[in-house]
């Protein structure tokens, strides 16, 4: 699913509401539901542009370093990632 609001704009809309402004009056003018806000209030609150950058750069460098290499493993899981549901596994069946 496609994200409409970027992090930078998730986090000006939060400033704005630290700046004094109420929810009720920034949810109308960014089109967005009351519990919208609260959730990226709760997941966003108090965090910086920059700091929120550095914790996705260590976040992908983290999952290339964790997540196996080889092709064949790749193939072996590929129903768990929901590339396709036709691989699976039927239950029972080895």
């Amino acid at each position: 699913m496609k994200k409409l609001f970027s992090d930078e704009q998730i986090i000006s809309i939060l400033r704005g509401a630290e700046a004094g402004v109420s929810a009720r009056e920034l949810c109308p003018k960014h089109a967005i539901s009351d519990a919208t806000f609260y959730t990226w209030r709760k997941n966003y609150g108090g965090m910086e542009v920059k700091r929120l950058k550095s914790f996705e750069e260590e976040n992908d460098r983290l999952r290339k370093l964790c997540w196996p290499k080889p092709c064949w493993i790749r193939r072996h899981f590929k129903w768990h990632l929901g590339d396709s549901t036709g691989d699976r596994p039927k239950a029972g069946s080895r």
